[in-house]
């Protein structure tokens, strides 16, 4: 298997890239919306707030401006939230630098890692982002490694246009990326947990020791306190799942 990939993070917003940085980084919930809708979570005017803080996704107009969109993630309460894209079977690296329109952008976008072939319950699925110097993107993942943070900022919300769901972050692992095995598939449920026992013994923090899911996903992003070639690596079970938005 190949290590956890997540290149050129760490980028510093300066000069010209200031523009590019506020493309990718202020995506909106809908490339259009339509007259009387907020763009952000609550859906349209007088409707009763979503509970948990889902985004209302456009999911149409995106299908239009940016078919490869497949995914919203969101950790409400750091204030994150951004598309998660599926990258080109021939270019898994693709969204490190373009934005969610397919522009070329630096700062890239959240991304599905291309081996889940846009299936978010292949096993354990990576969703990739790059970590800012401004602290913005996907920075915030790093700080999930602190324990006390981790549950503070919990749940991560995941939703596509099938369904919404509620993760909670169980254990995150701090790796060395060149040297750290990626598994996205598994032969069955004992290899799940084989696999499963031997990250959780290796993490950096664990918040639930007893949950033993049958799939996961992970937020990834890079950092920088032990090694040269770091990634901080968020695994999260999910803990319920909703009917997708009426939108």
């Amino acid at each position: 298997m190949a290590s956890v990939s997540l290149a050129a993070a760490g980028i510093a917003l300066a000069g010209g890239t200031w523009a590019l940085t506020e493309r990718a980084l202020t995506v909106p919930p809908s490339p259009v919306r339509p007259e009387g809708v907020p763009s952000g979570p609550g859906g349209a005017e007088g409707a009763s707030p979503e509970p948990w803080g889902f985004e209302e996704v456009d999911w149409e107009g995106w299908s239009k401006e940016a078919p490869a969109l497949i995914a919203w993630v969101q950790l409400p309460e750091a204030g994150l939230s951004m598309p998660v894209m599926a990258p080109p079977a021939d270019d898994g690296d693709y969204y490190l630098d373009h934005d969610a329109w397919g522009a070329w952008n630096p700062i890239g976008t959240p991304f599905l890692d291309a081996d889940c072939q846009g299936d978010f319950d292949i096993g354990c699925a990576p969703i990739l982002g790059h970590h800012l110097s401004d602290g913005r993107g996907f920075s915030v993942v790093a700080e999930l490694s602190d324990p006390a943070r981790a549950r503070e900022l919990s749940p991560v919300l995941l939703q596509t246009r099938a369904w919404r769901r509620v993760y909670d972050v169980i254990f995150v692992s701090v790796v060395d990326a060149g040297r750290h095995l990626k598994r996205t598939a598994f032969a069955n449920a004992a290899d799940f947990a084989i696999w499963w026992g031997s990250e959780i013994e290796q993490a950096a923090a664990v918040l639930d020791s007893r949950t033993v899911p049958r799939r996961v996903i992970q937020l990834v992003t890079c950092s920088y306190s032990t090694y040269a070639n770091e990634r901080t690596v968020a695994t999260c079970a999910q803990r319920l799942e909703l009917p997708p938005s009426s939108r």
